[in-house]
């Protein structure tokens, strides 16, 4: 179940040392009513707003949970600038490597048939967060089994001390917008380390020492 995976990375990642318990559980609700609503996206953004969380901090929490065989993970994408236009491209890993293998990558916008040069645009890559889960693992995520999803939390994480912050120190590299433009390749290669300067999410991590490898090139 989704609750268990959020218990279980979070006793197996150091996010317990700066995150409190409770998050677990506003998280689960977010998700939920992202469920309902048939929002396939989570903003960390709107998270933040939500339960009075810095919104940098909000993205590292966000991070702590993604990778393989986390609860969630990330979608890469750009934005067509043709003001008319506005659809979203997004990429695979698959297709990340296809495009880096070659130096005159071309992606087309199926809705306006613009062409770009993958190396023009690589810059621009931005990100949405989403849920990590098998179609068996959607079906468990049921609104009326909230309450004895929450009634499972272990002792020792309600009794967690208050939220340490982990952000940068002006907690303000996403001001507003976020949950709606996406996040920003740069944001999260800044955000995507602690204060000891260890890697949250090494999955993320993968993708941007490969994007940006071939940026410097």
């Amino acid at each position: 179940m989704l609750y268990e995976k959020l218990q279980s990375t979070y006793r197996e990642t150091k996010m317990h040392s700066f995150f409190p318990a409770y998050l677990l559980d506003n998280l689960f609700e977010f998700i939920l009513e992202h469920q309902h609503r048939n929002r396939k996206h989570l903003s960390p953004y709107k998270f933040g707003n939500k339960y009075n969380l810095p919104v940098n901090d909000a993205i590292k929490f966000f991070l702590f949970l993604t990778g393989e065989e986390r609860p969630l993970d990330i979608t890469w994408f750009i934005e067509c600038s043709n003001m008319s236009c506005g659809h979203r491209y997004f990429f695979s890993k698959d297709e990340f490597e296809k495009l880096n293998s070659v130096s005159d990558g071309i992606i087309f916008c199926e809705e306006c048939e613009k062409l770009y040069n993958y190396k023009e645009v690589q810059t621009f890559i931005k990100a949405y967060f989403i849920l990590n889960m098998d179609d068996n693992s959607r079906e468990s995520v049921d609104p009326n089994s909230t309450f004895e999803a929450l009634g499972e939390i272990a002792p020792y994480l309600k009794e967690m001390s208050p939220l340490s912050i982990i952000g940068t120190p002006e907690n303000d590299i996403i001001k507003d917008g976020g949950d709606e433009l996406g996040i920003e390749l740069q944001v999260l290669s800044e955000l995507n380390k602690t204060p000891n300067d260890d890697t949250i999410s090494k999955s993320v991590e993968e993708i941007m020492l490969f994007v940006n490898g071939f940026i410097k090139k």
